[in-house]
């Protein structure tokens, strides 16, 4: 049978392109950053909306000074919602090793990742530049604050960038520390098999602490003068009264990433979406926002933003 030219043109052209896909090397795709109005796909009152998000990067980070906000992610994607042009943009970073978290305060935004990489610009506007940390472990955990900047990260380290040096800081553990936060006058780390170390005061010594539990800690926060860690499997402990931690009844049984503060109550994130709030000393079940491998929570205003895996950036109104 004798077969019409035009449908073996299409016939080929399809084939090639179906070859073409296969010969193109995946390492070589590089992360393509455009930018355009925020496109928001309402779901009802109450629901959660999705952005769009102008890379397909896994979002890993995001920090809300109360009005801005930025978002960091695989291959070295830097993300903020500029309010001028109602859209999520792209920042140039200056690398593409992957970033796990991003802290501000003290005036400075800091982005951290693998192999030691730290990118930092001032909060009030600039360029990211990389810095010169002699880290070269993978790094998880930051926070900046008017004493200076922390990261911290695997097998132990934490490091400090104060008087214009950076610092190594001996932690006291081995073990992975994926978050820092600050306690009063000193500063609180967690992170693999129930990890938890802290010091006094800046530049001061870090000491193990018993967590009260051995599960992977993934985030830490001190607020009203108690403090929280949360991690694998629902945990939460929280630190009481006269400084021993303790379990507390979780509810659900999602890994923990991420816990803020907004509008005077604590809310966390689990990866598979779960938002929980916590009111009158319980933690419940808030909300669940549409995000696979959630990985980071932050309120700009009076909106929460949930980013996680290929770019999902997901926002709903705060209680």
């Amino acid at each position: 049978m004798k077969v019409p030219r035009r449908v073996l043109f299409v016939a080929l052209a399809v084939a090639g392109s179906f070859a073409l896909a296969r010969l193109l090397p995946r390492e070589k795709v590089r992360t393509r950053v455009t930018s355009r109005a925020a496109e928001i796909t309402p779901r009802g009152a109450s629901a959660f909306e999705r952005v769009y998000a102008p890379v397909d990067s896994d979002l890993t980070g995001a920090w809300s000074s109360g009005t801005a906000i930025w978002m960091v992610g695989t291959r070295g994607v830097i993300l903020r919602y500029d309010e001028t042009t109602d859209a999520v943009v792209g920042e140039p970073s200056g690398t593409e090793q992957d970033f796990a978290g991003i802290a501000g305060g003290g005036g400075a935004l800091v982005a951290v990742g693998e192999r030691g990489t730290v990118a930092r610009r001032t909060i009030a506007g600039g360029e990211w530049s990389l810095e010169t940390t002699g880290i070269d472990v993978d790094l998880e955990g930051a926070i900046a604050d008017a004493d200076g900047i922390f990261v911290a990260g695997a097998h132990g380290l934490i490091a400090r960038f104060a008087d214009g040096a950076w610092t190594r800081e001996p932690s006291g553990t081995k073990a992975e520390l994926h978050a820092i936060a600050r306690d009063g006058a000193g500063y609180l780390a967690v992170g693999s098999g129930g990890a938890l170390v802290g010091c006094d005061v800046p530049g001061g010594k870090w000491s193990p602490v018993a967590s009260g539990t051995t599960k992977d800690l993934y985030a830490v926060i001190v607020a009203n003068g108690v403090a929280w860690a949360m991690g694998d499997q629902g945990t939460i402990v929280r630190r009481g009264p006269k400084g021993a931690w303790v379990a507390v009844p979780p509810p659900t049984a999602a890994r923990l990433r991420e816990v803020t503060m907004a509008a005077g109550s604590l809310i966390a994130l689990g990866e598979d979406g779960t938002v929980l709030r916590m009111t009158n000393a319980q933690w419940s079940v808030e909300a669940s926002a549409p995000v696979n491998d959630a990985r980071a929570i932050a309120v700009r205003l009076d909106t929460m933003w949930v980013v996680g895996g290929a770019g999902a950036i997901e926002t709903r109104r705060l209680f």
